[in-house]
């Protein structure tokens, strides 16, 4: 038999989505942010008002690659070799601020977020995972 895996749902990335909002609106930030499923495929994407447009890109390829790796973004470029970044049409991240959300120890999709330094965006993505999936530990 088939294994059944859990499928992140929209009703799930938008309770993410309002703890990014309510975080960083908090910290009197103004950001981006990108939530995809375990393949990549995005869900929701927003940009507050006043963000900069240029983090949209910036926060989906946070998802991406967090979501492709199942590894916190921050964690991906410890190894020196910033030069990734150029691989995946130039696609990858390793600028912290994207966290794979793990479902009973599986990676079921991905936060991207960019618009404050890159601990900040890391730390809101962790906090609002947590909130919805508090069993996530990645």
């Amino acid at each position: 038999m088939p294994k059944s895996i859990k499928t992140l749902t929209l009703a799930e990335a938008e309770q993410i989505s309002a703890k990014v909002e309510d975080e960083a609106s908090s910290r009197s930030l103004l950001m981006c942010f990108t939530i995809v499923d375990c393949g990549g495929r995005e869900i929701l994407s927003k940009r507050m008002d006043g963000a900069k447009f240029t983090s949209v890109s910036i926060a989906r390829n946070k998802a991406l690659t967090s979501s492709g790796h199942m590894k916190p973004t921050s964690v991906l470029g410890t190894a020196g070799n910033r030069s990734i970044e150029l691989s995946n049409n130039q696609m990858f991240s390793v600028v912290g601020g994207g966290r794979p959300i793990c479902f009973e120890g599986e990676v079921v999709g991905a936060v991207g977020i960019s618009g404050g330094t890159p601990a900040e965006d890391d730390e809101i993505a962790r906090n609002a995972i947590g909130s919805v999936f508090p069993q996530s530990k990645l």
